[in-house]
């Protein structure tokens, strides 16, 4: 809006022509300040936009940390996309800094610090960055199965961004990873192999073969018919949940359907 002009207008209309002279002064002294809260508001805006884009290249390289993005993770994306409520424009800023991340040479620590650096340093900056740290852990369980990679890069976060309480808690609550697949307990590549009765440079159809010889032999429903006690059908469905939990990496490490 034209302060000016209205100014004037209200200043001849109250005092005349030295109303007008007035006026305009007012007119122009409120033209500055409205440009001065725009301006303002602006610098907002971009410093938002710069740590969320950081955010998301993080979440980039995260994903891509055991070899691809699964489909589980880029649903999550998504919808911290749309929970987001982005503009359709801030929507594609996000999906190309992501893919950034994605894609990019430099570290995940580089990028955490990037990201740290980028967050206002307000009354509000340390619940964000802890909240941020819980994003990370939740993108990291979205696909069920955390690997030893992710799962130092989650402690390296958590480091970085003062929130080491918020990933130690996640892998023991119930509504991240149980007991059962805490940070201890995380299985590495190699060990899937393992499980399976495999080696590392088996084909497809030798793991899937692998696969369906073992679950079978585990499967809760032929454990429970087989006459067991209630601690040994126990014991069985928690190597079954380790198989399938090895079996979803490796298919995830080598892209099989």
């Amino acid at each position: 809006m034209n302060y000016i002009f209205l100014g004037a207008l209200i200043g001849e209309w109250v005092a005349g022509p030295i109303g007008i002279l007035i006026g305009a002064g007012l007119g122009q002294l409120l033209n500055e300040i409205s440009a001065s809260a725009a301006r303002r508001r602006e610098e907002k805006r971009c410093k938002t936009l710069a740590w969320v884009k950081c955010f998301f290249s993080c979440l980039g390289k995260l994903a891509k940390s055991d070899g691809r993005v699964s489909e589980d993770e880029t649903a999550f994306v998504k919808s911290l996309l749309k929970e987001w409520n982005f503009s359709k424009e801030t929507r594609g800023q996000m999906i190309a800094s992501f893919n950034e991340g994605r894609d990019s040479t430099q570290s995940f620590e580089t990028l955490v610090a990037e990201l740290k650096d980028h967050i206002p340093r307000t009354s509000g900056a340390n619940k964000l960055r802890h909240d941020l740290t819980t994003l990370f852990c939740v993108l990291v369980s979205a696909d069920r199965v955390a690997s030893s990679e992710e799962v130092e890069m989650l402690k390296k976060a958590g480091k970085i961004l003062g929130a080491e309480k918020i990933v130690k808690e996640f892998f023991t609550r119930k509504n991240g990873f149980t007991k059962k697949r805490s940070i201890k307990k995380v299985l590495r590549l190699e060990d899937c192999y393992k499980l399976l009765g495999i080696s590392a440079d088996a084909t497809d159809i030798e793991v899937k073969k692998a696969y369906r010889k073992k679950a079978l032999k585990l499967h809760p429903d032929k454990v429970q018919g087989a006459g067991l006690s209630d601690e040994l059908i126990q014991k069985a469905k928690v190597r079954f949940q380790r198989l399938n939990n090895a079996y979803d990496m490796i298919r995830k490490q080598r892209g099989m359907k």
